[in-house]
This record gives C-alpha cells, sequence and structure tokens, in this order.
C-alpha cells in the first residue's frame, strides 16, 4: 500500500514530534509511506542535529519524505501558495509511485488531497484535527460570520462528500459528523483516534536523573500542567484553583512545564511571593517530560470552553494518565468527562469558578484516601483508551479498509 502522507506542521515541531511521527514509524512496517511536510525556517536553522537524525531514520526505515517551505505572509495568499506547491509536487510522486490514497492531515494538505482526487483515482482520508473556521475564528483571529468564516464552512462541507474516510479525534465528535453526513449517499467512513501516548515512554516510576528537583517537591502534593500557554490553555484560572486547592491541601505545590515562561512571570505578578513560592516552572524537552510528570501526582487539564472543544483530544491527558496521574479538566472537552467518570481518575469542572474549585478538591480529596488504587486506574485508561500500538492499528485498518475500495 503506497500512502502520500501530508502535514502542514514540520516534523521537527512540538506537536509532530509527539504526535505524527509516532505513528508514521508504525504504519511503516506495514505500508510504504512517502511523507511531504511544510518546515518553518527557523525549526530548521534551530534543529539541524535533528534534522539530520530524522532523515537517517527515514531512510533507514526507507521513508521517502520531501519538505518544503512553510509561508505565513501575506495571510491567506501564502496558504493558497503552499498549496500549489504541494499539490504540483503531489502529481509528480503520485503518478511516479502509483500512490494510492492521500493521508491530510488538517486543512491545507486536505485542499491539496481535494484537488488531487479530481485528476486520480485515489483515495482520501481527511485526518481531521479541528473544525474549519470556528479553529480559524479562534486562533486567527478571522471574524466569525465574515466572508472567510462562511468559505471554510462551505469548503470542509466539499472535502466531506469528496472524502472516502474521515479521522476524528473524540466519540462526540464522531456522533456529531455521523448526523450531519447521514443525508449523504456514500458517506466516508468516519474513525476515531483520540491522541495516542508511546505507554512504555511515559511510567509512573520516578526517573533519577532529575534528583535536584527532590528537595522542591519532597512531601509535597504536586500538581502539574504541562504544554502552551495561550489560545485554549488558561494560566491564570489554573493559578485560581490552585489557590483555592492548597487551602485544603496544604501540602500543595504546582509545577508548569512550558515554554511559554514569559506569560507565567507576568501572570505571577498578581499574586502574593507566599504564594509564588509554592510554584515550579521550567521549559522541558520532550525526552524529559515523562520524567518531571513521574513526580507529579494530579494534572490539570484547563481549556477555553470553546465550540472546538467538542473535538479536542489533548496529548497531555494521556500522558498524564501513562504517568499514573489523576486528573482534573474542564468537562466539556471532547471525550473527557465520559473518560473520567468511566475509570473515576479524577474530578471534573463545569466551569471556572470558586463553587467548582472547592467541589473538585473535596472529590480530589476523597480519590486520595486510596492513592495506589488511583494511580493504577489512571495508567488503565491509559492503556485502554491511549495506547499509540492501538492507535497505529486503527490507522493501519483505515488504510486496508480504503485499499478494498480501490480494488
Amino acid at each position: 500500500m503506497n500512502v502520500l502522507y501530508i502535514t502542514y506542521l514540520g516534523l521537527l515541531e512540538p506537536i509532530p514530534q509527539a504526535q505524527v511521527l509516532p505513528y508514521l514509524y508504525g504504519l511503516s512496517k506495514n505500508h510504504k509511506l512517502y511523507i511531504f511536510s511544510f518546515e518553518k525556517k527557523e525549526f530548521i536553522q534551530k534543529n539541524r542535529i535533528e534534522l539530520l537524525t530524522l532523515t537517517k531514520k527515514f531512510q533507514e526505515m526507507n521513508i521517502q519524505w520531501r519538505r518544503f517551505s512553510y509561508h505565513k505572509h501575506p495571510l491567506i495568499l501564502s496558504s493558497l501558495y503552499d498549496i500549489f506547491v504541494g499539490f504540483f509536487f503531489s502529481i509528480f510522486w503520485v503518478l511516479r509511485y502509483r500512490i494510492k490514497i492521500i493521508h491530510a492531515r488538517s486543512s491545507v494538505p486536505v485542499a491539496i488531497g481535494f484537488l488531487l482526487k479530481y485528476f486520480f483515482h485515489i483515495q482520501l482520508l481527511y485526518d481531521r484535527r479541528g473544525a474549519m473556521g470556528e479553529e480559524d475564528v479562534e486562533q486567527s483571529g478571522w471574524k466569525h460570520g465574515g466572508w472567510l468564516y462562511h468559505f471554510s464552512l462551505w469548503f470542509e462541507n466539499e472535502i466531506f462528500k469528496k472524502s472516502d474516510a474521515i479521522i476524528v479525534l473524540t466519540k462526540r465528535m464522531h456522533q456529531e459528523l455521523s448526523r450531519k453526513l447521514s443525508h449523504l449517499s456514500s458517506p466516508p467512513l468516519i474513525v476515531t483516534i483520540p491522541c495516542c501516548v508511546d505507554l512504555n515512554k511515559f511510567r509512573t516510576n520516578i526517573d533519577k536523573h532529575l534528583s535536584t528537583f527532590y528537595p522542591s517537591f519532597k512531601g509535597k502534593y504536586v500538581f502539574v500542567y504541562s504544554g502552551s500557554l495561550g489560545t485554549y490553555n488558561l494560566l491564570s484560572e489554573m493559578f485560581d484553583f490552585f489557590k483555592i486547592a492548597s487551602q485544603k491541601i496544604t501540602n500543595a505545590h504546582l509545577l508548569i512545564l512550558t515554554p511559554d515562561i514569559s506569560a507565567i512571570y507576568k501572570s505571577l505578578q498578581h499574586y502574593p511571593s507566599s504564594f509564588q513560592k509554592m510554584i515550579t516552572f521550567t521549559t522541558a524537552s520532550s525526552n524529559d517530560i515523562p520524567s518531571f510528570l513521574s513526580l507529579a501526582d494530579c494534572g490539570l487539564l484547563f481549556r477555553k470552553n470553546s465550540p472546538t472543544a467538542i473535538a479536542a483530544s489533548p496529548t497531555k491527558l494521556g500522558e498524564y494518565l501513562a504517568s499514573g496521574l489523576a486528573v482534573i479538566a474542564l468537562a466539556h472537552i471532547g471525550d473527557v468527562a465520559q473518560i473520567v467518570s468511566t475509570y473515576k481518575i479524577g474530578t471534573l469542572i463545569q466551569d471556572y469558578t470558586e463553587k467548582e474549585y472547592q467541589k473538585a478538591t473535596h472529590i480530589l480529596l476523597e480519590l486520595l484516601r486510596d492513592k495506589s488504587t488511583l494511580k493504577r486506574r489512571c495508567r488503565q485508561a491509559a492503556e485502554e483508551v491511549f495506547s499509540l500500538n492501538e492507535g497505529v492499528k486503527y490507522y493501519s485498518k483505515t488504510y486496508n479498509a480504503l485499499e478494498e475500495l480501490n480494488t
């Protein structure tokens, strides 16, 4: 099976490092992969060694990789240019390597796949990471109800009609999309694959090379947040929750792992020094994240409640659970409420209010009465819901189903 995988995120960036490469490595064992990625110049310049390492690994795994330059300006026109470049080279590869499946990750890649469908007998797999239009309003500042917004909604509906299969991240989105496309005479195959994690990488044992952090955490109950801050993830709300929780859990400490250190400095200015002393924050490489998480007890998942929340499967949730951490999360994020309730692995908040924070802290204290059992349930949830091996299997089954349609 020859598959052309197209991603608009560069493979040297953090998200693809965690959520693209592990899948590609697994899929390459049973499928011949050809990859197009759009790389940002700054990541190429800063990660020369990683670039050489990745290139060598792809060669060893017999994966063909073609890098394009990502263009950001001018807005809209730059994306159209990248679509044109990707489409042009895709034609060459489809003909040369007899590509049968286009695996398009997100909006710009699926636009390339959409165009290819008009010229070749190929199967289009739309790997939908969010909702066009709504996501652009939240991330790029598009006007809700403006012409770009309406064009995106129309275009995605056309993509749905052309797609042979659609990957979504949550069961809730699966149900919504199934209802939306039920009127089609030949609706696409819809498959739910959450953002999975390598369970061998994230463990519950402590990595000794982070021993310099032990004095800060010794005898503490450590809350942790891992990831970026900004558009979706709410720093001030996490601080407000921690302030309430620390009144009930007197040995509480907050660990924040993020590249956005400046945002923390800015926000902490509004809190007294006694509060600041209970917080540790640092950047961490993807290789060090598992070790840091093993030092913690409970992971925070405070995301903006927005129209795109239903489609979200935060990678950090699987990482928390695989590390044996309980979770405190907004109930409206993807399938989080169903997972937390089924496995009894934490507590949910309905909104960001003091009342909800107090309630969540009370429930967490109840769960902590049997801490070892709670940790086992968290690991079990990770194994049954977020296993990378299972995610690769679902992708592979989808490829095989599309191959049958092609014959």
